[in-house]
This record gives structure tokens, sequence and C-alpha cells, in this order.
């Protein structure tokens, strides 16, 4: 007899809260056109950051720009987790004008390109905390991505 009250005591208490805190004049949100939204916006997203790559292309390296765009390319990049291509552009922006902050985001990129701290990473890391403030926020992290490596995690 429990099974045959829970059976019907389910329904009932799943119609109060759908009642009760339910949205019913909601419309419906199907995934097909969401989706389909996400992938002309990606395909939006590749075409405006080949158009970045190839204008970069022709900036010189001195030029302040250079930079500049590189570390914008290379944000961009991340916000899409695309680690490897954020980690190269990040590294052209520091061979012209190191800043550890950036040494040690780029070394976080490149390790999770890679799924694991590398050599090149752990000694990124180390570059951007030798040069970093005592109190970076990140110094920890970087810490921890270097005792990592060490260990062979």
């Amino acid at each position: 007899w429990r099974v045959w009250v829970a059976l019907t005591l389910i329904p009932v208490a799943a119609l109060a809260l759908y009642l009760t805190e339910g949205h019913p004049s909601l419309p419906a949100q199907p995934l097909a056109p969401r989706h389909a939204a996400a992938v002309q916006e990606d395909t939006r997203t590749d075409v405006l950051l080949t158009q970045l790559r190839a204008g970069l292309d022709r900036v010189a390296p001195t030029d302040p720009n250079y930079v500049r765009g590189y570390l914008l390319l290379g944000q961009a990049e991340a916000a899409r987790e695309h680690y490897a291509a954020a980690a190269a552009a990040w590294h052209k922006a520091l061979d012209q004008q190191f800043d550890p902050e950036l040494a040690a985001r780029t070394a976080e990129a490149q390790t999770r390109a890679d799924g694991r701290v590398s050599a090149d990473s752990a000694a990124l890391f180390r570059r951007a905390l030798d040069a970093a403030p005592k109190d970076a926020e990140w110094r920890m992290a970087a810490e921890q991505r270097i005792a990592e490596s060490e260990h062979g995690q």
C-alpha cells in the first residue's frame, strides 16, 4: 500500500511544485534555434579573429599596436577556451614587452592546452614570479603550478 501512496503523491507533489514555483506563461525554449545562433556567433567570431590575425601580420613588432593586438587576440582565444592559440598570441606580445602577469597567464594557457605543466610552462611561471611584486594575486597559483611540474603531476 505504501508503493501506491508514493505513486500517487509524487505526481501530485510535482504538480503542486510546478504551480507554485513554475512559470507556465513562459514560452518554450527549444535547443535547436539557440544552438544555431551559437554556431553562427562562433562563425562570426572566427571571421573577426582571422581579420585580426591578418591585420597583426601587417603591423611592425615595434609598433605599440602590435602588443595590444596580440593581447586582445590572446584574450579572445582564451575566452573561447582555445588555450594553445591564446598562449601563442600572448607569447608574441611577451617577446616584445615582458610583463609578469601576462607571463603567468601565458604559462597557464600553455598548461591548459597541454593538459599538464610542461618544462616551458614551469620556466615561464618561474620567470613571472621572479619579476612579479610580492603581493601579486596570482603568485600562489603560479607557485602551485611549479610544484605540480616538479612532482610530475
